[in-house]
Order: C-alpha cells, then sequence, then structure tokens
C-alpha cells in the first residue's frame, strides 16, 4: 500500500512546541522503518510553517486544518492512504476535510465538544469535535478546503472520562437526536 504520512507538528499555535514533539517523537520511534519492512511505500510531508509570526492559536489552528485538508487530498489523488500525525487535536477538521468522511470516530480523554459560549478557559483544542461538528467556529471552518461538518448522529466518542458539565448536557442534547448510535464510556 502507498502511504502518505503527513505531519502537523503544532500545539496551541507554536511549531515543534508542546506536544507539537509528537509527530516527530512518532517518526524518530521507527514508524516509517515499521511500515516499509511491512511492504509499505512510505512518504512523509510536513505541513511545514503555517499561521502568523505571532504564533496565534485561532489563525494558526485552522492555518493548520487547511494545510492538513490540502496534503490529504494530494495524498488521496495519488492513491495513498493518508496518516496524520498532529499534536492538536484541532487538527481532526483538516483532516476529515481532507478525506471528505461523512462519520467520525473521537477516541480521547477529554471531550473536545466546549463552544467558545460553554468554554471556561478559551482552550482551542477544547472545542475540536464541536468545530469538526459544525458546532461552533462556523466561518473559520468553513474555510477549510472541503470542509462539510459531521453529523452528530455519526459521531461516536469513545473513553471520554474529563467532560465539563456544558459538555456533558450538549453531548446528552446531540445523543437525543441520534440515540442508536453507540457512545462508550461517557
Amino acid at each position: 500500500m502507498k502511504v502518505s504520512i503527513i505531519v502537523a507538528p503544532y500545539d496551541s499555535g507554536h511549531y515543534h512546541e508542546g506536544c507539537g514533539q509528537g509527530p516527530d517523537a512518532i517518526i524518530g520511534g521507527g514508524l516509517v522503518e515499521a511500515l516499509t519492512v511491512a511492504g509499505h511505500d512510505v512518504a512523509v510531508e510536513d505541513i511545514g510553517k503555517v499561521g502568523d509570526e505571532q504564533g496565534r492559536e485561532i489563525a494558526t489552528g485552522f492555518a493548520v486544518c487547511n494545510a492538513v485538508a490540502t496534503k490529504v487530498n494530494l495524498a488521496r489523488d495519488g492513491g495513498r492512504f493518508p496518516i496524520i500525525l498532529a499534536g492538536n487535536c484541532l487538527t481532526a477538521a483538516g483532516a476529515v476535510a481532507g478525506e471528505v468522511a461523512d462519520s467520525i470516530i473521537w477516541i480521547d480523554q477529554h471531550g473536545d465538544f466546549n463552544t467558545p459560549e460553554t468554554s471556561s478557559y478559551g482552550f482551542l483544542d477544547g472545542m475540536a469535535l464541536a468545530a469538526t461538528l459544525g458546532l461552533c467556529w462556523h466561518p473559520m471552518a468553513a474555510a477549510i478546503p472541503g470542509f462539510r461538518p459531521i453529523d452528530p448522529a455519526r459521531c461516536m466518542l469513545v473513553d471520554a472520562r474529563d467532560l465539563d458539565p456544558d459538555e456533558k448536557d450538549c453531548w446528552k442534547l446531540c445523543r437525543s437526536c441520534a440515540p442508536n448510535v453507540p457512545v462508550q464510556s461517557i
């Protein structure tokens, strides 16, 4: 199989800092070699430095999504299977846009289901799933190439054990619209 590993080494608007060092650690830990030994044709592409010089979280976060969506589209057009290694959760909005996905399984300790109206801290990654489901950041998400929000009825939240009270209330409201979709550990 032809595989493209797309590296998006950002954390809260900062390049190669904090969790943004995770993709490099995974690559350095032997991912490319393991996939190659397994018979895959592997290409690694870093999205590079995007956003602004100030490293503003929101502007850079959505610039990362744009870059990832573009790289995923190019990989797919080239007959490659994209694997995205990222340092922040918001990158999922770019990944689903590039894949033209219609569903998502969100596996995270946190729900990332806050919106600017419900967030106590204003942490963008705490709104990542909500943005991917089209519940907030509408103009910014709409600017991601190919982005279409995932219907909350087509989302499975797995292993979330640290949800804010507002996240729980919002998730329950969304779940009432789609009671037959499985939910794990809420």
